[in-house]
């Protein structure tokens, strides 16, 4: 790699610091601190973004599984459950736990 060169090869092998170094040495310190700044928000948005599609699935499996084991499949209100948006879940939770039979589920 010639001086001056922007190109630098980094793989997911690379120790963070290394990275860092690497960042610094060929942009500037104050440019390497402010991207790594916002790769680390980056980052962070992306865990949280993932944590709460993660609890959001397991609300929905665990209603899913609530409602099989109290009233038997029924397909129809497994798609919808799985395409309901997080109100109507919510809706749908509070209605499960009163009801009586899957039509009281499918009002």
């Amino acid at each position: 790699m010639r001086d001056g060169d922007l190109w630098h090869p980094v793989d997911d092998t690379m120790p963070p610091h290394d990275i860092i170094d690497l960042l610094r040495s060929t942009i500037g310190a104050e440019p390497a601190e402010k991207t790594m700044g916002y790769i680390h928000k980056v980052y962070e948005d992306g865990v949280r973004e993932g944590r709460e599609k993660g609890r959001e699935e397991g609300r929905r499996a665990l209603l899913l599984s609530l409602i099989e084991r109290k009233f038997g499949a029924d397909e129809d209100l497994a798609a919808r459950l799985l395409a309901a948006s997080d109100r109507d879940l919510e809706s749908l939770t509070e209605r499960f736990l009163i009801a009586t039979s899957l039509d009281d589920l499918k009002e």
